[in-house]
Parts: structure tokens; sequence; C-alpha cells
């Protein structure tokens, strides 16, 4: 089950309890909890072996690793409370939708501070490609093409428009931008262009579809409409009221 309303553990200010990877508990103090509860745990034990600063970037991943089964776990709820990697006081309430997870390391954060995290994403050193922020609710399925995840979904704005091209919302617009993406996805040397192309079509029907839902209710349409209700015969007049007055 995906929600809109997701509530967003933060504890800006303090030293939060995470998710223990291997017995589930809270931890504050998680770093030692794993190195005297799990040393016999094949991660762990690796990471015990390692020069410090690898071992802390080794340890950082295992709690990574321990949010997201977390995360995973709570989206199978109807109101799930998933936990992000750094407290922030901006990000609280039932109503927040705007976390994202790194496409390298597969971390959980705020949208508002992916663009710090991806600049200094451990699992990224080597590579000139800067990660990407996937939307939450798109990560979570995994019927969704990674490639369509990270090129297309990560990079579009979170406005209603864009909020209405996700996983959250009405389907339709998400199939028709796979659809797209498969089809012109091949054409490497043109990587840009495409990207560009699909994420602006998805986008062009969902403000079609934003306007057609508000030209229904005007007159006087009582049912909640959906992006299939543009091709109803019967709605046709609100369609074509938008696309020629």
């Amino acid at each position: 089950m995906y929600c809109e309303s997701i509530f967003v553990i933060t504890g800006a200010g303090k030293r939060r309890e995470r998710p223990c990877l291997y017995c589930g508990l809270q931890v504050k103090t998680l770093s030692r909890h794993l190195t005297r509860k799990h040393s016999d745990e094949e991660l762990v034990k690796a990471a015990l072996a390692m020069s410090p600063t690898c071992r802390k970037a080794a340890l950082n991943q295992i709690k990574k690793d321990g949010i997201k089964k977390y995360n995973f776990d709570q989206m199978g709820l109807a109101e799930p409370t998933l936990q992000t990697e750094r407290a922030s006081s901006k990000l609280r309430g039932p109503s927040t939708t705007d976390v994202v997870v790194c496409d390298n390391c597969s971390g959980f954060f705020s949208r508002r501070y992916f663009y710090k995290h991806k600049r200094s994403c451990e699992n990224s050193e080597a590579s000139v490609v800067l990660p990407a922020g996937v939307p939450v609710n798109a990560y979570m399925k995994k019927d969704i093409d990674d490639n369509f995840k990270n090129e297309i979904l990560a990079r579009l704005l979170p406005d209603e428009v864009g909020r209405l091209c996700r996983p959250t919302s009405d389907e339709t617009i998400l199939a028709f931008g796979q659809h797209l993406f498969q089809k012109i996805k091949t054409k490497e040397d043109k990587k840009t262009e495409v990207r560009r192309s699909v994420m602006s079509d998805m986008r062009r029907l969902g403000s079609l579809f934003l306007n057609f839902r508000a030209e229904c209710a005007a007159s006087g349409v009582r049912r909640t409409v959906s992006v299939k209700d543009m091709l109803d015969r019967s709605l046709f007049i609100g369609l074509y009221l938008l696309l020629y007055n």
C-alpha cells in the first residue's frame, strides 16, 4: 500500500534512535550496538577489520540498510512512519511526502537536504555522475524500471503537476511515461533530449488533466474523475472546451 500521508521521524536537535538492521531495536548509539551485539554478522565483522575511516563508512552503510529495511516494513502499513538519515525541523506532520532515496547508497533523505548529500555520498566518490534522489514511493515499487526512476521520476519538480506524475497518484500518467521511455531510451546519444521529452510529455498530460478536472467540477460533474475519464465520451465536452477555447 502506498500512501500520500507519511509521517517522518526527525527529532531535530538531539540524537535519534535508529533501527538496527539485524534485531530491529531502536538504538541511539547504533555503532556501539552493532559492534557489541552483532560482531558475528559478516558485514559487521568485515567492518571491524577495516581501518578507522573505512570502518566508519561501512558501519554507516549498515545503518542506512537498517533504515531502509524499517521503511520497507512501514510502507506496508496504512499510515507508514518513515525515518530519514538526517534530522530536519522542516519535515514534520502527516502530510509530508518530500522524501527521496539516494540511488547510490540507498539512504533516505528529505528533498531539502539531498542536494548536499549527493555531493558527498560515500558510494559515488569514484563516479563523475552525481547520485539521483528517487521519490520514496517510486523507490518502493519494484515494478518500475530503475532507469525510469532515476532519469525521470527523480527529476520531476515536486509541484502539483509533478506529484500527479508519481506512483502515489493516478498511475495512467506513470504508465504513459514508462511507455514513452521504453520506446526511446535506446537512443543513448540523445539521453538528455529523451529525458526532457518524456518529462515534458508527462507534465503536459498532467497539466491537461488538472484543467480537465477543474472544468468537470465547474460543469457539475460530482464524481471523482481520473485521467482515463478524458477518454469518456460523456465528458468529451469538458475536454473539447479545454483544447479549443
